[in-house]
């Protein structure tokens, strides 16, 4: 019996210590990217890009997470749906700790709700033409907590599920959360705590959170450094992973030192035209012929050495089970629209951020538009003057790149529907009563078939009237030091390694 004990002793060490070796291994000492402000990494005050948002999803988290595949559980253990009442109930993780060490609990949920419904957040997914979605909370036994919504929408899970939980015990006391940069501004409860943020260089430093509730953070210390010349940098190991151009994607490839994730960014280019500055666009068949005058397919090849998909003048991407296949697609032909514009001219700026990508797509797209009658000037600005004059519909022709297309089909509507909230991506000038009901009514619709058909109608209908013409989507190129870290995943939405916080977690729990 001794011998059997010491035997099973034994073993139970051997496990464990075969545990905690795959443990150490898989934890790296730091992953360094390029760094560049976007704000402090809080639910307030990052900036609206990607980059801001997704250094705000590493220090905070929320009740449900995305993978490759969909939605998994995150501080919600489980959650139950109920139509009948349309409310959803979480079941929180236990033993859930904020970066100061204080428990994080369903009080907190229910505060994080209120609170952005008094001061919402840069990313608010709790309101819909300012109306908040949720009628009301209850705080149940046993960590749960029921959340009861005013109306359907397939969007509910999703939207509720991903808000950033935010500290009670911090912020029940700021009344304004934009100038907020006291005590716990920066606590979250995520599997990385912020020790460093300078917005002057645009660098960030977090830590691995040792009492994180759930997935082992894989490196001890993520960096976001300034980094002047990003591919010098990678090759020299000052960072462990960067964003790359098509033009040398072919160094890297079958070198075993470096590896390499390409991906439909889902970040579609698209030419916008204001109408209320430019009358001509008010003519359909005038914007019918800007479309058929772009060579569409001749711009990926010069500008992203084919890296690149034709992105779908219904908007909706290919790849999403609501893309509707039979619409227009306006392949090139200069005959169709010098035909459309039946001898009219326009004369018009177009403006475009200072990025050389975009200034040479500009002169691109010039040429081509210059053979049917329409002469453009271009003028180029910084990104942020670009996207405040835009938004303010400061401008006749604009250039803008935007994403956030890789999920529910629904992220037509923020584009579309005139009573969007308004914003870059709303398009200035447009209004369509029939769209607008059909936007609307995709998203109260709960039969998955149904809802389809009316999505399918909608791009039939965007397709036809062109309020603005989407051009094209970039591929996502990424080249890494396999030395430094080569676990990187993608969300099912994006595909951006870096846009995901599994992509610096082990996945095994601790």
């Amino acid at each position: 019996m001794k011998r059997i004990l010491k035997i099973l002793i034994m073993s139970f060490f051997l496990v464990f210590l075969q545990a905690l070796s795959y443990s150490q291994k898989n934890v790296v000492p730091v992953i360094r990217m390029k760094g560049e402000d976007y704000g402090a990494p809080n639910p307030f005050k990052n900036s609206i890009r990607g980059p801001g948002k997704y250094k705000t999803d590493i220090v905070y988290d929320s009740l449900i997470e995305k993978d490759e595949k969909g939605l998994i559980p995150w501080l919600a253990k489980k959650w139950t749906v109920n139509d009948k009442e349309n409310s959803i109930t979480f079941e929180l993780e236990p033993n859930v700790k904020w970066h100061d060490g204080k428990p994080l609990t369903v009080e907190d949920i229910k505060f994080t709700i209120d609170y952005y419904d008094k001061y919402p957040p840069v990313v608010d997914q709790t309101h819909d033409n300012a109306e908040n979605i949720v009628k009301k909370i209850d705080i149940l036994p046993n960590n749960k907590i029921k959340i009861t919504f005013k109306k359907y929408s397939p969007l509910n899970l999703e939207r509720i599920g991903t808000i950033k939980i935010i500290p009670k015990h911090v912020w029940e006391k700021v009344n304004n959360p934009l100038a907020y940069t006291g005590e716990g501004y920066l606590v979250g409860s995520g599997p990385y705590k912020v020790v460093e943020y300078n917005s002057d260089k645009g660098s960030y430093a977090f830590e691995a959170f040792n009492d994180f509730w759930g997935m082992k953070p894989a490196a001890k210390r993520l960096e976001w450094i300034p980094v002047s010349d990003p591919v010098l940098a990678l090759e020299r190991g000052e960072v462990s992973i960067i964003s790359i151009s098509p033009n040398v994607i072919d160094r890297y490839k079958n070198n075993n030192k470096y590896g390499l994730v390409v991906e439909n960014s889902f970040h579609t280019f698209r030419l916008v035209w204001n109408q209320e500055k430019v009358n001509a666009c008010k003519d359909k068949n005038v914007r019918k012929a800007i479309a058929y005058a772009i060579n569409r397919k001749s711009l990926i090849e010069k500008l992203e050495k084919g890296y690149g998909h034709l992105s779908s003048p219904g908007y909706i991407v290919s790849t999403n089970p609501m893309y509707n296949p039979n619409i227009t697609k306006y392949p090139y032909s200069v005959e169709k629209a010098k035909e459309l514009m039946k001898g009219k001219t326009v004369n018009a700026t177009i403006l475009v951020s200072n990025n050389p990508k975009e200034i040479k797509m500009a002169e691109l797209i010039k040429i081509d538009l210059a053979k049917i009658g329409i002469n453009l000037t271009v003028k180029s600005v910084d990104t942020k003057s670009r996207d405040n004059d835009v938004k303010n519909g400061n401008y006749e022709f604009s250039l803008l790149k935007y994403g956030s297309m890789g999920g529910d089909a629904d992220y037509v509507r923020s584009v579309y529907s005139s009573t969007a909230k308004s914003g870059i991506q709303r398009i200035q000038g447009y209004k369509n009563k029939e769209l607008d009901n059909l936007l609307m009514a995709q998203l109260r619709e709960k039969n998955s078939k149904k809802r389809k058909e009316i999505l399918y109608k909608i791009q039939e209908i965007i397709a036809d009237e062109l309020p603005m013409l989407p051009l094209y989507s970039e591929d996502f190129i990424y080249v890494y030091r396999k030395e430094d870290y080569s676990n990187y995943r993608k969300r099912y939405d994006n595909p951006v390694p870096l846009f995901t916080k599994l992509s610096f977690l082990i996945k095994e729990k601790k």
